[in-house]
């Protein structure tokens, strides 16, 4: 896949996630908790990187940089998650004070 092409389709598909999480929000009435407020910001991450990628066409070396730039903000926003996760499906006895 061509770098501009790569790059486009990450940044639709970052901006798509971000565009349904905040209609979970706005339209469907959901308060986000601070772990989903921080996937968030590791979304738009992936989306600046992206989104940079995509305007500026790189060549090859430019391609892995802006690649692993994004999976880095990808991988945050993924461990992240895990921790959400993990945090809802502990014991109602174990569920630490600041929990979702």
């Amino acid at each position: 896949m061509r770098t501009r092409s790569f790059f486009a389709v990450l940044t639709l598909a970052a901006l798509a996630a971000l565009v349904f999480a905040f209609g979970l929000e706005y339209i469907g009435g959901l308060e986000p908790c601070p772990l989903c407020i921080f996937q968030r910001i590791a979304m738009f991450g992936v989306l600046a990187v992206s989104a940079a990628g995509w305007l500026h066409n790189p060549g090859a070396i430019g391609h892995r940089v802006y690649a692993g730039l994004a999976m880095l903000a990808g991988a945050v926003g993924a461990a992240i998650a895990a921790r959400h996760v993990w945090l809802l499906h502990l014991p109602p006895d174990q569920v630490p004070a600041c929990g979702p």
